[in-house]
């Protein structure tokens, strides 16, 4: 549309790491960024565990929220996925 904007953008974000057992672990990402016309927000979580010596297993839901859409679309969008990992 050739418009422009600008301003300032401020970002926070947070961590945590949770090791339930030798083999599992639960993880948890989110962040947050607030514009001028817009605020952003993410927030993964997982669990992920080892299933033998070379296989593990990582389950995970990710949500993504934006204040500002173009009409017709959902502010809020969320994935999930199941994870089979082999390391040789």
């Amino acid at each position: 549309t050739g418009a422009t904007e600008s301003g300032f953008t401020i970002r926070g974000a947070a961590a945590l790491r949770w090791r339930l057992s030798p083999s599992a672990m639960f993880t948890h990402t989110s962040s947050v960024e607030r514009s001028t016309s817009n605020v952003h927000s993410s927030a993964e979580a997982s669990l992920s565990t080892k299933i033998n010596g070379t296989m593990q297993m990582k389950a995970s839901v990710v949500a993504r929220n934006d204040t500002n859409v173009p009409k017709g679309k959902e502010n809020t969008d969320t994935q999930t996925s199941v994870t089979l990992i082999y390391s040789f």
